[in-house]
């Protein structure tokens, strides 16, 4: 009968036959492989008192709870003392941070200082060089004229 439905046919739904041997071996497989549980926990012997449904209100379990209409000033205090630390660390961070700034840029001016200082010396190297090919020339060319 559903095979035949519109429905199932519109929407492209395959139906098969339920095959009961499977079912069967399935069901039969199950209770080899698991076993019921026994015993209860503490906390499930807890939690499974307050998930009995009875048609009887109980009042045994009832709890009364007052509301205040205003929070107690020891509570304000907590958040405002709170509010306290939690400035004073923001503080503490953001002096750090700014500690690690100032390194990093010095730290920056000094590498830039540094690099400078390595281009003259190639400057100066670069000099020295060709003095010293230039007086190396001027050697050679003096000992050829002195040899001739």
């Amino acid at each position: 009968a559903k095979q035949n439905d519109p429905q199932l046919i519109e929407k492209k739904v395959i139906t098969k036959p339920i095959d009961y041997a499977t079912l069967n071996k399935l069901s039969i497989d199950f209770n080899t492989w698991f076993v019921p549980q026994t015993k209860s926990y503490a906390e499930q012997a807890f939690w499974s008192q307050y998930s009995v449904q009875t048609d009887e209100p109980t009042h045994s379990g009832t709890t009364i709870v007052v509301v205040l209409k205003e929070l107690p000033k020891v509570s304000m205090e907590s958040f405002t003392s709170f509010d306290q630390c939690l400035i004073d660390e923001v503080t503490e961070v953001q002096k750090i941070f700014k500690q690690m700034e100032m390194a990093v840029e010095q730290h920056c001016a000094e590498k830039t200082e540094f690099q400078t200082k390595m281009e003259n010396v190639v400057k100066e190297n670069d000099c020295l060089l060709t003095h010293a090919l230039g007086v190396e020339i001027v050697n050679i060319v003096v000992n050829d004229c002195m040899n001739v």
